[in-house]
């Protein structure tokens, strides 16, 4: 076999296990995106914080506050109590720099929220997570 097949041949090796790195590396991403989205709709502010990293962004109808995960799931659990869930629908999801995100709406017999989801394909842990209440 000539060397310039052989490096060739290695070359699409490489690049093989490459993506089944980085296929591996999105699996707990995706498993944490599944279980946010449950507890969302169980209203689980206790399970949801279990998925949040030691310190975590949250907005809430425009408020930004870097929370560690105690504080966070406090805030969580007071937010479940003043818009208790109805329904919860993901409308988009993607990846981009290391991170998956999901768009989704929460809906609640107190108002409907946009809700979007950070999560670090590495670690699998929420970076951030936002309501913003949508408008009619």
């Amino acid at each position: 076999m000539r060397l310039s097949h052989i490096v060739l041949l290695l070359g699409f090796l490489f690049f093989l296990g490459l993506n089944e790195a980085t296929a591996q590396s999105q699996i707990p991403a995706r498993t944490t995106l599944n279980e946010v989205v449950e507890s969302l709709t169980n209203s689980d502010s206790d399970r949801l914080s279990g998925y949040f990293g030691d310190q975590v962004e949250l907005v809430i109808l425009g408020k930004n506050q870097v929370l560690s995960r105690t504080q966070a799931q406090y805030v969580m659990e007071r937010f479940f109590s003043k818009f208790p869930f109805s329904s919860f629908n993901t409308l988009h999801q993607g990846e981009a720099s290391g991170t998956l995100y999901a768009l989704g709406e929460y809906r609640s017999s107190a108002g409907t929220f946009e809700v979007n989801i950070f999560i670090k394909l590495t670690s699998g842990q929420v970076t951030e997570l936002r309501f913003a209440r949508k408008d009619g």
